[in-house]
């Protein structure tokens, strides 16, 4: 099934759906543990959680790579970039951040604010960021090099934030850890969007490499 500018692919939305209720969940469950207010649920759901955690996000980001527009023009892509994701993100970090400091922190310095807009674990709206530079990462080196190198280089990215992040090497400002390794789920997206039989396969096979996968990664 090719996908179409004009045409909306309908299990996208729903798989969008169910993956923004388990954020929803995973949030409200670290809210509870934080509160020390745990039920049952948010026990079992703690259990569970590396499962759930392990495709979440990375989903997000295949999905916005196989539905973006790699092919128009430069300026068209950066202010699209620009319109759905770096102006909200600018509006409702800064009104994320004026909240926290008055109901939270208290504190009303420059350096405050500047940790809060900058620095993770305060930047909730991470995704946003790691959207925006995972996009124009993968849209320079699909331009430059092509779809199947880009593939290569974001897999090197990959493994770049994993290791960074896993050994805490250098501060993780504007979550750019999380950047380096969406970027390659981004170019995933694009290679199945023009790789049909490829894509065909990864519906198929998908769930049944889910479970392998999970518990290699839950063993490292």
């Amino acid at each position: 099934m090719a996908y179409l500018e004009q045409e909306r692919i309908t299990y996208f939305d729903v798989t969008k759906g169910i993956l923004i209720l388990f954020v929803l969940v995973q949030h409200y469950s670290s809210a509870m543990r934080m509160l020390q207010l745990c039920t049952d649920f948010d026990t079992f759901y703690t259990i569970w959680h590396p499962a759930f955690l392990m495709f979440i996000m990375p989903c997000f980001f295949l999905i916005s790579g196989y539905c973006s527009d790699f092919s128009c023009s430069c300026k068209t892509f950066f202010l699209k970039i620009v319109k759905r994701l770096v102006v909200p993100y600018v509006v409702f970090q800064l009104v994320n951040c004026f909240l926290f400091m008055v109901v939270v922190m208290q504190d009303f310095s420059f350096t405050s604010f500047f940790s809060l807009v900058s620095h993770s674990p305060y930047t909730s709206l991470w995704f946003l960021i790691a959207l925006t530079f995972s996009k124009i990462v993968v849209c320079c080196l699909k331009k430059l090099f092509g779809t199947n190198m880009a593939i290569v280089i974001t897999l090197v990215l990959l493994i770049l934030g994993v290791v960074a992040n896993q050994y805490e090497i250098f501060d993780n400002i504007l979550c750019f850890k999380n950047s380096l390794i969406s970027c390659f789920f981004v170019a995933v997206g694009i290679f199945l969007r023009e790789n049909m039989k490829c894509y065909e396969k990864a519906l198929y096979y998908g769930t049944c490499l889910y479970v392998p996968l999970m518990l290699v990664l839950i063993g490292l």
